[in-house]
């Protein structure tokens, strides 16, 4: 069961996110979440093409031990080894002697294989007939389907009641397969192919037209040879009939709205940041009010948990140049930015505890002074994130991979090199000592 709190935030990208944004962000005292850690044995998920053939191959190869076609639990159909290479299939009685059966391959009931054929790290469901010098490899054949003679297949899946008609050949010769994941023919339910038919490029088929909402056909037929019967699947497009109809109105209203712009949530989530920290600067509000008040902003505005360790330090930055005049100088900044720092100590270390957050504290930071040219914290750089690192937020490491991988040549890394150099120096001196 999964806590409802948990529920809610659905912005996280990755499990590391989730544990350090939730569990560390939010108040969940009387919340439990409940884990079992697999250890041994096998799981997977099939979501795609890729994974279907990924979880298929694992199966066949016995990889997902005790889950195999012969294993007593997971087998049904009586599917028995019929020799090695893990060949398997219900009965054999109906495969000519002189077809050749490769390893990695599951024959299902009721189901005939003529003289010749060739069958190789495929699946062949109930009730098919696969004809005489038929070659399939590196295919998934689901039940009730007609592959007549001299046809050839390779890195396909056959819904059911499909019928390939003779010499129909599925043979990709692009080398970029990447958009069927390792699957180039997909052949949807009823899909009639041949004869004679050649299919060199990755293609999805279906029985019949794709409709739109309104029921009209919107995927053009492709003839497949004289007995074909297949449409080229199409992704479904929203289109603009409304913006049509509506003519001069249209334009009217897309004048009025340029002047009513919608200013972005990422946008209003820092303006809010900025009046947070101004508010706990005059009333002395704690960190731990503070964090609770950026986590709010966070879920109201749908902020991602990197946009918001990005856009915080940026914000604590910000707020001192809010208070200070334009021909203040380097040292006054500093000093207005002080106690800002040691009231957010405990927030930073909320936020930045993981080396990946960390790194983007730093991105944040030199995106803010080099690229949105706030060159008045250049000559005091060093000594922020000397702060940073004798409060324990920013590790050494991640600051001196930072400085040399993601650095250019120029005066803020120049000021940065003066810590990294202290970092070497007291290295030295305690290997010395």
């Amino acid at each position: 069961m999964v806590p409802s709190l948990f529920t809610e935030n659905f912005d996280y990208q990755t499990v590391d996110d989730l544990v350090h944004g939730v569990l560390g962000n939010q108040e969940i005292l009387g919340n439990t979440m409940h884990v079992h850690v697999v250890e041994d044995g096998y799981a997977a998920r099939v979501t795609d093409f890729f994974t279907y053939k990924a979880v298929s191959t694992d199966v066949l190869e016995k990889w997902a031990y005790p889950f195999s076609p012969d294993t007593e639990w997971s087998n049904e159909n009586g599917i028995s080894l019929v020799s090695f290479g893990n060949k398997y299939a219900v009965s054999s009685k109906l495969f000519s002697k002189k077809c050749n059966l490769g390893s990695n391959v599951v024959i299902g009931d009721n189901t005939a294989i003529k003289y010749g054929a060739s069958i190789s790290n495929s699946v062949i469901g109930n009730n098919c007939i696969i004809g005489a010098n038929v070659s399939i490899r590196n295919c998934y054949v689901w039940d009730n389907t007609v592959i007549e003679d001299d046809c050839s297949l390779t890195n396909t899946i056959i819904c059911e009641q499909v019928r390939l008609y003779k010499n129909t050949r599925l043979l990709a010769t692009s080398k970029d397969t990447m958009a069927m994941q390792n699957i180039d023919f997909v052949l949807g339910k009823g899909v009639h192919l041949g004869p004679n038919v050649t299919l060199d490029q990755p293609v999805l088929l279906t029985a019949a037209a794709m409709k739109d909402d309104w029921g009209e056909p919107f995927s053009a037929y492709e003839s497949k040879g004289e007995s074909g019967r297949a449409f080229n699947f199409v992704q479904p497009t929203e289109e603009s009939s409304d913006d049509e109809e509506d003519g001069d109105d249209t334009s009217a209203e897309e004048d009025d709205s340029e002047d009513d712009a919608v200013i972005p949530d990422t946008e209003l989530f820092y303006n809010e940041v900025l009046d947070t920290l101004q508010r706990a600067e005059k009333e002395n509000i704690s960190a731990d009010n503070i964090i609770l008040d950026i986590n709010s902003l966070k879920h109201a505005y749908n902020i991602q948990i990197n946009e918001v360790n990005h856009m915080v330090i940026q914000a604590v930055l910000q707020r001192p140049l809010q208070d200070i005049s334009d021909t203040a100088t380097s040292s006054q900044l500093l000093t207005n930015l002080k106690p800002l720092l040691k009231l957010c100590v405990h927030v930073f270390k909320n936020y930045y505890r993981s080396d990946k957050s960390q790194h983007e504290c730093l991105l944040a930071i030199k995106e803010f002074v080099c690229d949105q040219s706030h060159d008045l914290y250049t000559p005091i750089i060093g000594q922020v994130l000397m702060f940073f690192y004798q409060n324990d937020i920013l590790d050494e490491d991640v600051i001196v991979k930072w400085y040399e991988t993601s650095l250019q040549p120029g005066k803020f890394k120049t000021q940065v090199s003066k810590l990294v150099e202290w970092f070497n120096e007291a290295e030295s001196d305690s290997e010395s000592d």
